[in-house]
């Protein structure tokens, strides 16, 4: 259970037990597994790279996951560990060897991560144990910058967790307890800073930011896209250990490239957005790990977010055949039925085939309402230049058909041509599922609404008759049918009742 809530975080996991082969892999990012043998009792073991034996489970790869945003070193506590000055070696240890993998990791192309991201979680099965270990008062009176400590019981049904948040010198004795299931990395940032569902727009000149709602069913910005929440101020995001697409996700749909490469056994082909993406996180890693920034910008994040595997870069249906992925219409029409479905998808592509999709949307799918985002990524002013014109008119006529308007609408009509004879998809109707029972039961409930009424409007058009039949009655009931009858010894006695007016 702790393993599976994970964010996703470089890991680094630290054990004594026999065989690192058992641990599952559950995650698209390195993880790295550390055996430390019973018999490294020494205190300089875990600060050296030799006495240990290392195990990499997966290798990174940006078309499955994102950046990692932080690191977790994880102890499964050892039998071994006895007293606080083992603690502490393996903190050292810990801290050395993420110091150490920063400069592989420039070589991947994934930057760097600063020392706030590092986290450094103590697990143990016995409570006494572990407690008493972190709060046992100690000689050893070393002292570590570390920003990041916790300390965990985990058991079947809940985590008790010990956390130091934020601070520059490791002190055991500034912990704060909570207990609470979920993500380890959830929990770190959740003690000191929650997430918030808010944004500050600072465009308003009235001297003051005006506080806003985002709104993830019609997102107006990229950021928005972003998982569920779709908030930078969640700071990385909650639990993306999964490397499949949701549909609580946006779909992130756009175009297919016309390139399309294959071999004898497969082939490939994928989508304008995906690969605006990849070629622009490239250019924007270059030029990060040029001036050696400690941390990525948050626009780096937000490309990075983007490949997660949760925002699925094409339509469901799409084809798996070499035949049918030439098929332009065929990737044209899974795209708008995806969009056509009123979920959570999103359609990206250049301004002008954008404006004649939207176009074509609205005209074609006039009962379904498009939202249209206000963000333009990565727009940049473009120009023609006409090189050794001389005398010639072309550039001044040229230049009067671009600031006229006549450019804009003569590609607008081409795209529009285009789009011409293209047939819309059919949308079809989702009828929810309804039972028998809750069927039968809502008609005998309105029957019987229905008949009490009609008793209720007939008795107030006829009380009149109603009344006179009830006065009748009881006189009929008063005057002549009351009698009773007895008798005395072997003599019947009739007696009768009559009411005389006065």
């Amino acid at each position: 259970m702790l393993l599976e809530n994970v964010a996703n975080c470089d890991i680094r996991i630290f054990h004594d037990k026999a065989d690192s082969t058992l641990f599952p892999v559950f995650s698209p990012l390195p993880i790295q597994i550390f055996h430390l043998p019973h018999a490294a009792k020494d205190a300089y073991f875990y600060a050296s790279t030799n006495g240990h034996t290392t195990l990499t489970l997966s290798a990174f790869d940006s078309c499955k996951s994102r950046l990692p945003s932080c690191a977790i070193s994880i102890l499964l506590l050892p039998e071994s560990f006895t007293d606080l000055k083992d603690l502490y070696n393996w903190l050292y240890f810990s801290k050395h060897w993420f110091n150490y993998t920063q400069e592989a990791s420039h070589d991947l192309g994934r930057g760097s991560i600063n020392g706030h991201q590092l986290f450094h979680v103590l697990v143990s099965h016995h409570s006494n144990k572990i407690f008493s270990l972190i709060y046992a008062k100690n000689s050893y009176t070393g002292t570590i910058g570390l920003h990041n400590f916790g300390a965990i019981y985990a058991s079947r049904d809940a985590i008790e967790f010990c956390v130091q948040q934020d601070s520059q010198q490791f002190d055991l004795s500034l912990q704060k307890c909570k207990i609470k299931d979920g993500n380890i990395h959830e929990m770190f940032v959740n003690l000191s800073r929650p997430p918030t569902y808010w944004d500050v727009d600072p465009s308003h000149n009235s001297g003051y930011n005006e506080l806003f709602n985002i709104s993830i069913s019609s997102p107006e910005h990229i950021r928005n896209m972003i998982s569920d929440a779709a908030n930078e101020t969640l700071r990385y995001g909650e639990d993306f250990g999964m490397a499949y697409a949701i549909k609580s996700c946006f779909s992130l749909l756009s175009p297919r490239k016309k390139d399309i490469y294959w071999n004898k056994s497969s082939f490939t082909y994928s989508f304008d957005f995906f690969h605006f993406l990849r070629d622009r996180l490239e250019f924007d890693l270059k030029y990060v790990l040029k001036i050696q920034l400690q941390s990525l910008p948050k626009f780096i994040r937000t490309t990075f977010n983007l490949f997660l595997p949760v925002h699925s870069h094409t339509p469901e249906g799409f084809p798996r055949t070499r035949n049918e992925s030439n098929d332009i219409n065929l990737m044209t029409t899974l795209v708008e039925k995806e969009i056509t479905k009123c979920g959570k998808s999103v359609y990206v592509a250049l301004t002008d085939r954008f404006e004649a999709e939207y176009d074509f949307l609205r005209r074609k799918h006039r009962g379904i309402r498009f939202h249209k985002g206000d963000d333009a990524i990565n727009s940049q002013p473009y120009g023609y230049s006409f090189k050794s014109s001389g005398i010639s008119k072309v550039p001044r006529c040229y230049r009067s058909l671009l600031e006229s308007g006549i450019h804009t609408i003569v590609v607008q009509n081409e795209w529009r041509e285009i789009h011409r004879k293209r047939k819309p998809c059919r949308v079809d109707d989702v009828a929810k599922e309804s039972l028998l029972g809750g069927g039968l039961i809502t008609l005998f409930m309105i029957c019987g609404v229905l008949i009490a009424c009609a008793v209720c409007a007939a008795a107030f058009e006829n009380q009149n008759v109603i009344w006179a039949y009830i006065v009748n009655l009881y006189v009929f009931i008063r005057a002549n049918i009351i009698t009773s009858s007895f008798s005395v010894g072997n003599k019947k006695t009739r007696v009768l009742w009559v009411h005389y007016k006065s």
